[in-house]
């Protein structure tokens, strides 16, 4: 990050708004391209009552997710690795804990532009090895797995949880009084038994307000012991 006065960071971000819609918009497109081709090709088509029916329930269950998860992950992915993220897939599993890693490992912060292009670094790396790992494994999966013990493929259950505890951890010492309500409020809403869609809402959306009021206090403190 030595020339990042040098970078040209507003210019950067218009070229990713512009190829990031383009790209999104062409990966939209083909994933509806196999049912274009059996309706046009073959009149292959469930007429607009079924599809309602099918779209109504998603929408229902999911919904709330179309808006809260690009509310929630933007702050630590950034600009360029929220279209990566959303173009590559996988992002709670995968992305976001490779784009947290990466910042802390670089030492940057989030919601910065060096946490934007550390960010971007990590994830890209993390979409191309992805990548590379699942050609092995789609070629030689099955016959890697067998040679596994099954104590080793039950631990892969509990892989993310892992991954997780101790990102929530490495925060938790950064900011314990936020880490200890943000525990709270999740325990709560676990507990309420509300259905899932609702849950990261309801978790998060608290979670930030008191994290901008005790940055708030903090920072009014700051100011008056100067």
């Amino acid at each position: 990050m030595e020339n990042k006065n040098n970078f040209d960071y507003e210019n950067y971000s218009k070229g990713v708004i512009r190829w990031g819609r383009i790209t999104l918009l062409i990966s939209i497109f083909l994933a509806f391209l196999p049912a274009i081709y059996l309706a046009v090709g073959h009149g292959l088509w469930p007429g607009l009552d079924m599809i309602k029916k099918a779209f109504i329930p998603i929408v229902a269950a999911w919904g709330i997710l179309w808006l809260i998860e690009p509310i929630s992950y933007y702050p630590i992915l950034g600009l360029t690795g929220t279209y990566v993220s959303w173009l590559a897939g996988n992002i709670l599993n995968l992305r976001l804990p490779c784009s947290i890693l990466a910042q802390q490992i670089a030492g940057v912060k989030e919601g910065t532009k060096e946490g934007d292009i550390i960010s971007t670094i990590g994830l890209s790396t993390s979409v191309v090895v992805n990548l590379i790992i699942l050609v092995i494994f789609g070629i030689a999966g099955v016959q890697i797995l067998e040679f596994l013990p099954n104590s080793l493929n039950e631990a892969f259950d509990y892989v993310l949880p892992a991954i997780f505890g101790a990102m929530m951890a490495s925060y938790a010492f950064r900011n314990y009084k936020l880490a200890i309500l943000a525990f709270v409020i999740a325990l709560i809403v676990k507990l309420a038994k509300v259905s899932s869609g609702l849950e990261l809402m309801l978790i998060v959306f608290p979670t930030v307000i008191i994290a901008l009021l005790l940055n708030k206090n903090a920072n009014r403190i700051k100011n008056t012991c100067k």
